[in-house]
């Protein structure tokens, strides 16, 4: 998941620029809590703790890198209490703060991500590139929580590359809540009512996510892409991976049909897909031989 700014990403803030007091409670109260933890969210060594303060304290600065050198370091620490303290610039002016603080909100628990980042899902954020790294983040979480937020994105956002890392973020969550919308996304032609929604990049991202879901139930919208050659090659390349991800005998025609395909690399990907079923087919064979 990348954190790097678009060319218009805003540099400076006003010196006057003040943090709220909330910020200090926060970092308390993200320490506090730490008492019962587990491996995935381990507490915070002294060393750790120090080094969050320190960086607490930078937040507050009025100079835009320095906060997100603040916040890019607290993602570092890989640590659920250090990512509650770097959520704090989630309301931060600049959006190259909030953006990488996106990020390190990922280190925290599936329910504590989406109550921090599915806001930055909404039309109130304005930003393009923030509310593009809060739904990768949300993957990077496995939240499931965020599921039903995330195909709202999915469906109407404006932008492309946020409803592609919505597509994304569904893929690595693997909820089969997300196959309706995904295969809606695959099919919906691409006419003038459409235009706004239909872009190949999503389309991609959206093939893809249904294969590592690894339902059967995808497989129809899938094959139905990989068979359509009005498709963009890249998009029933995804098709033909997914497929193989899936490993279900169902696809094994429409693979075959396309292991001679002009297009070398999705004969390729076709070939390999089916190498996949058939090795599916027989460690099940041999499982229930056991």
């Amino acid at each position: 998941m990348g954190s790097q700014a678009p060319p218009d990403a805003e540099l400076f803030v006003s010196r006057e620029m003040k943090i709220l007091p909330l910020a200090v409670c926060f970092f308390g109260f993200a320490l506090g809590i730490f008492a019962q933890t587990d491996d995935l969210q381990r507490q915070l060594t002294a060393q750790q703790e120090q080094q969050a303060n320190s960086e607490l304290t930078r937040l507050q600065s009025s100079d835009v890198e320095t906060r997100r050198d603040a916040v890019s370091n607290l993602r570092l620490m890989e640590n659920a209490a250090a990512a509650r303290v770097a959520a704090t610039a989630l309301s931060d002016k600049s959006e190259i703060v909030r953006a990488v603080a996106c990020e390190a909100v990922s280190y925290t628990t599936d329910e504590e991500a989406a109550r921090f980042l599915i806001p930055l899902l909404l039309p109130t954020e304005k930003s393009e590139y923030v509310r593009r790294e809060a739904a990768f983040a949300l993957g990077e979480a496995l939240s499931k929580s965020a599921v039903p937020a995330l195909i709202q994105v999915l469906q109407t956002d404006k932008k492309p590359s946020v409803r592609a890392a919505a597509a994304v973020s569904l893929g690595k969550i693997a909820d089969e809540r997300a196959i309706e919308s995904l295969s809606q996304t695959l099919l919906l032609p691409d006419n003038k009512k459409n235009r706004r929604l239909v872009d190949e990049f999503v389309r991609r991202s959206a093939a893809r996510a249904l294969g590592e879901i690894r339902k059967k139930e995808a497989v129809p919208t899938l094959i139905a892409v990989l068979r359509d050659s009005s498709n963009a090659d890249d998009v029933r390349r995804e098709a033909a991976f997914a497929l193989g991800l899936i490993a279900d005998q169902s696809a094994i025609n429409v693979l075959q049909e396309n292991t001679n395909a002009q297009d070398y690399l999705l004969a390729e990907i076709a070939r390999n897909a089916l190498q996949r079923i058939r090795d599916s087919v027989v460690g099940n064979q041999q499982l229930n031989a056991k």
